[in-house]
């Protein structure tokens, strides 16, 4: 696997010394973690694209992944810059969680499709739960790997924060209990992703 980052290093001599170091660091984890997921052989290219300098408290607002657009076997990594600043800990957390939806993309028993996906992002609740789902099915994979991950209380945060903007109509208890067994299930594909999300979209409150 190749890591391009030509377009994260003309931003580098903005940065400050900590955040050029953070950045070695941060392909250094690209490299060991992409190892660790078997991607090396799988995946061509992965482009490392600068996201900006504003940082967000959500960890997953730091980095996220994209198929590039007929392309196969490329994907970009974009990356914010105050990212680079932050604990080691932290950086390692974002890239575990982003690689790991890479993994699920090149399973081919994972069934993704970015055409379908790229459809269903005009739906505003689909586009919403989609990723919360998916992100959910990651890091509870992480978790039982005893890996450095996005921790199970704020994925639980997350979800109850989604289905308040999205005005879904569940109680409380009844999105806790939802979040409880998507936390658990051991093995999900793309489709089935995408069944549950229409699925919650569809719920009304008793």
């Amino acid at each position: 696997m190749e890591i391009v980052k030509d377009k994260f290093c003309i931003i580098l001599d903005s940065l400050s010394k900590e955040a050029k170091e953070g950045f070695d660091f941060f392909c250094s984890e690209l490299q060991r973690i992409a190892d660790e997921y078997e991607l090396l052989n799988k995946v061509d290219k992965l482009e490392v694209v600068c996201l900006g300098t504003m940082y967000r408290d959500i960890i997953v607002s730091a980095g996220k992944v994209n198929e590039k657009e007929d392309e196969e076997g490329v994907y970009y990594f974009f990356a914010s810059c105050a990212m680079l600043s932050s604990a080691k800990e932290r950086v390692t957390q974002t890239i575990q969680h982003e690689l790991m939806h890479i993994k699920d993309m090149v399973d081919k028993e994972f069934k993704f499709n970015n055409r379908i996906w790229k459809e269903l992002r005009k739906d505003n609740k689909l586009s919403g739960l989609i990723p919360c789902i998916w992100n959910i099915y990651v890091d509870s994979r992480i978790a039982k790997m005893k890996k450095i991950g996005i921790s199970k209380a704020q994925r639980s945060d997350e979800f109850l924060y989604a289905s308040r903007q999205l005005n879904l109509e569940i109680n409380r208890k009844e999105i806790g209990n939802i979040f409880e067994r998507l936390w658990n299930i051991e093995k999900i594909d793309f489709p089935t992703i995408i069944n549950k999300a229409k699925e919650l979209s569809r719920m009304k409150r008793e």
